[in-house]
């Protein structure tokens, strides 16, 4: 292979590696302008569920420090009560 040859060649290659790194910057910039952050979520009630997760299950009048399942499951245990004709509630 001519040194004229390599030369042409490497310059092709580095030609690609830059567009190529041009155009994986401006991918990643537009993904990190994406969805707003979960704290903005949370207090948000038309937008309570986020990846798996409900907000209105979230009990803040508990302290998550002291009970933590009052705290995270406080809102569903609420709004889903055990019927009186049962002792527990669930698979058996």
């Amino acid at each position: 292979m001519s040194l004229f040859c390599r030369r042409a060649f490497l310059f092709a290659l580095s030609l690609s590696l830059i567009a190529l790194s041009v155009t994986t910057g401006r991918q990643s910039r537009a993904a990190l302008a994406g969805p707003e952050p979960i704290e903005v979520l949370a207090d948000a009630p038309q937008v309570s569920v986020v990846a798996g997760f409900d907000f209105s299950s979230i009990d803040r009048s508990a302290s998550a420090c002291q009970d933590f399942n009052r705290f995270a499951n406080g809102g569903w245990i609420d709004k889903n009560p055990i019927p009186a004709a049962y002792s527990r509630w669930g698979r058996t």
